[in-house]
C-alpha cells in the first residue's frame, strides 16, 4: 500500500507573501496620503531648515545578516543628500530639531525579503490648541516597502531609499531655494 504525503506547494507561499505584501502596501499608501508633505513648491513644513540632521535608527539583527547595516545606511544616507545638494549632518543622539531619521523593519522571509523604509523629518512645533506645549512632531514622510531575495536585497534598499532621498532633496529645494 502507497500512501500520498501532503507536502506544501511552494505557490501557496508565495501566495502568503504576496498578500502580506499587498496589505503592507495598501496600509503605507494609506498613511502616507495622510501624513506626507506635500510634493510642490508649499512644501511649507520644510521652510528654513538650513541643514539637516541624519539618523539612523538601529537595524534588526535578520537585516545585517541579510548584508543591511546601520552603519551602511548611515553612509548611504549622508552620500545621497550630499549628491542631491541637501546640506546635512549626522544629529546628536538627543537632538530632535530638523533631523531626517531612516528606520528599516525587517517584516518577513520566506525566500523572499521584505523591509520597509520609513524616511521622515521631525521638527519643533508648537500646539495650536495650547500655545505653550511644545512638541517635535514629524512634518514630512515617505514610506517604502522593498521585497526582494537575498542577493539582490542590499541593491534594492539603496534604490529605494535614493528615490525617498530624491522625493525628499525636491520637496526641500522648492521650500528652500537658492
Amino acid at each position: 500500500m502507497t500512501r500520498a504525503i501532503a507536502r506544501p506547494s511552494r505557490g501557496g507561499s508565495r501566495a502568503r507573501v504576496l498578500s502580506i505584501c499587498l496589505c503592507l502596501t495598501s496600509l503605507l499608501a494609506c498613511g502616507a496620503r495622510a501624513s506626507a508633505a506635500p510634493r510642490t513648491g508649499t512644501a511649507s513644513s520644510l521652510l528654513e531648515v538650513a541643514q539637516v540632521g541624519t539618523r539612523v535608527e538601529p537595524v534588526s539583527a535578520s537585516l545585517e545578516d541579510a548584508g543591511i547595516t546601520r552603519e551602511m545606511l548611515r553612509l548611504r544616507l549622508l552620500s545621497l543628500l550630499r549628491d542631491t545638494a541637501v546640506p546635512s549632518f549626522d544629529a546628536g543622539k538627543g537632538e530632535r530639531e530638523h533631523v531626517l531619521s531612516l528606520q528599516a523593519t525587517y517584516v518577513l522571509n520566506s525566500g523572499w525579503h521584505v523591509v520597509v523604509l520609513s524616511l521622515y523629518l521631525t521638527r519643533g512645533a508648537t500646539l495650536a490648541a495650547d500655545p505653550s506645549t511644545e512638541i517635535t512632531a514629524t512634518v514630512w514622510s515617505r514610506s517604502t516597502i522593498v521585497l526582494a531575495r537575498k542577493k539582490k536585497l542590499v541593491l534594492e534598499v539603496e534604490r529605494a531609499l535614493a528615490e525617498q532621498v530624491r522625493e525628499f532633496a525636491e520637496d526641500y529645494r522648492a521650500a528652500n531655494p537658492r
